[in-house]
């Protein structure tokens, strides 16, 4: 963590973040030959996971009428899994590296501010009426797309999972479409299903899109006496 106040009224902080996780739950699913028993699960310490991050702050007090608190979050997070409740494919026929990508949860870039602002008072008395002792509340959230992991169902014996499909070369993987949602959709012709085990495409490997959320507010103190 470095901090440092560059002036009196706000100060700029920078955190470099690391985690690691190992020997995480799997979940192994298995066609049992076992009768009265269609199916057996073994959990088994062969996931993992890791996280950095640069964790960036700026704190204003309130000064000149405005107060703010604005963070900034470059981050990269990847795992085999990001929860222990799924079921996969026995190691012997996909390894946990198969399935290393971005976590599900992975957003490159995180952006939050939150700002108030003191409103001048009106020189005008029918105006102090009406603004007078007001402010601005703002909540300001950006991030970037989430992953997306592209599956189909699996074959007759591992009808219980999803399966990765093979990615067709040469063919865009996302493509623009105007009648599409925000104006693009994955493209179905890059994909092959499969019904094995994982094909060519990596986990988590498309992504959504951003998101951004504004939250605005317009507030007076109101004194309540005799």
């Amino acid at each position: 963590l470095v901090e440092r106040e560059v002036l009196k009224s706000f100060a700029v902080s920078a955190t470099y973040v690391r985690t690691a996780g190992r020997r995480l739950y799997r979940t192994e699913f298995y066609q049992s030959g076992i009768p009265n028993f269609s199916q057996l699960r073994l959990v088994r310490n062969l996931d993992w996971s890791d996280y950095h991050a640069l964790q960036v702050q700026y704190r204003r007090r309130l000064s000149g009428g405005l107060q703010a608190l604005a963070h900034y979050t470059l981050s990269k997070a990847t795992d085999t899994s990001s929860s222990d409740t799924l079921m996969y494919l026995p190691a012997s026929l996909s390894s946990p590296a198969q399935n290393l990508g971005p976590s599900d949860f992975d957003r490159r870039h995180s952006f939050s501010l939150a700002a108030t602002l003191q409103i001048p008072s009106p020189a005008a008395a029918w105006a102090r009426v009406l603004l007078g002792d007001s402010s601005v509340d703002a909540v300001y959230r950006a991030m970037s797309a989430a992953p997306v992991d592209v599956t189909s169902p699996g074959g007759p014996t591992i009808n219980l999972l999803s399966l990765r499909p093979d990615v067709v070369p040469g063919v865009p993987l996302v493509i623009e479409d105007a009648a599409a949602p925000g104006g693009r959709r994955f493209n179905r012709a890059a994909f092959i299903p499969r019904t094995d085990t994982h094909g060519s495409l990596e986990r988590n490997a498309l992504r959504g899109f951003p998101f951004t959320q504004l939250d605005l507010s317009v507030r007076r103190h109101v004194a309540i006496g005799k």
